[in-house]
């Protein structure tokens, strides 16, 4: 499930995963639903909290149930991804978006690119970040809040 939400929302001071009940401290449940948010350098940003997510990403994020979040960073399967930009097949690992890696194996007449053929969960965790970047980039450009990048 992925959605795109707009909204401001105060940040708070802490948060906890925990209540206190009795005296006892017990864990709340976790639905698992974490908010991605695009930073002002162009990093994809995942949070346990949507209010972290929204002061991050402007007041544009994406709630989803389909990645994790390590360190603020998005999660799949255990390996964190740094997504700083993204394009029709590719996305960007670096701020000054010099890395460049591919998402979809390349076709042409002589020869066939395979991307990770050693590991295709990579490629498609980052063709699962594409598309949700490139979404949460097109609300943000929708509303004016970033104009042309380049």
């Amino acid at each position: 499930m992925r959605q795109i939400i707009v909204a401001t929302i105060e940040k708070k001071d802490q948060h906890s995963d925990y209540i206190y009940k009795e005296g006892h401290k017990i864990l709340k449940d976790d639905n698992g639903q974490r908010y991605l948010c695009i930073n002002e350098k162009g990093e994809l940003h995942a949070y346990k909290w949507p209010d972290q997510a929204s002061d991050e990403g402007d007041g544009v994020f994406m709630a989803t149930d389909e990645v994790g979040a390590a360190g603020g960073y998005p999660e799949i399967d255990g390996v964190k991804y740094r997504i700083c930009g993204a394009g029709s097949n590719f996305v960007y690992t670096d701020t000054e978006r010099k890395n460049k890696v591919s998402t979809a194996d390349t076709v042409t007449d002589d020869k066939v690119v395979v991307v990770s053929p050693n590991n295709p969960e990579k490629k498609e965790a980052r063709e699962l970040l594409r598309g949700m970047y490139v979404g949460l980039e097109s609300t943000m450009k929708e509303r004016d809040k970033w104009g042309d990048r380049p």
